[in-house]
């Protein structure tokens, strides 16, 4: 079990629910949120947003590992602008072989994945 879905299963730690996940119940963070095998651990999938010309985060409506819907890659409730930032970001990964998950705008899986059934096990220094 990864630290991440540990944490999501300890209902008890409730320290960054204002800043992850303010709209939605921890208990619901691994119905679709967080994975208890990840395409991370799995060596194809990447979460990663687009930085301007100066090097400044484009806004996309949420910050990374925000769990709500608001996040969703296509949620009607975002401005103009961070409509065009995440289609900007889904364009250039889809041209790339890259499928995002719906409910995360920053998050993207190679496909076909290249291991679909390994998950890599090793320390991070």
């Amino acid at each position: 079990m990864t630290a991440f879905v540990a944490w999501a299963h300890d209902l008890d730690d409730q320290q960054e629910k204002a800043r992850y996940y303010p709209n939605v119940d921890k208990r619901r963070l691994l119905d679709g949120y967080i994975a208890e095998t990840s395409g991370h651990s799995r060596g194809a999938t990447v979460d990663l947003g687009v930085l301007d010309g100066r090097c400044r985060a484009l806004d996309m409506g949420t910050r990374f590992d925000y769990f709500d819907p608001l996040a969703h890659t296509a949620n009607p409730a975002i401005s103009a602008e961070q409509r065009r930032n995440r289609q900007l970001l889904l364009d250039a990964m889809q041209a790339e072989g890259f499928a995002n998950y719906a409910m995360e705008w920053w998050h993207f899986t190679f496909k076909p994945e290249p291991t679909p059934d390994t998950a890599y096990d090793f320390p991070l220094r």
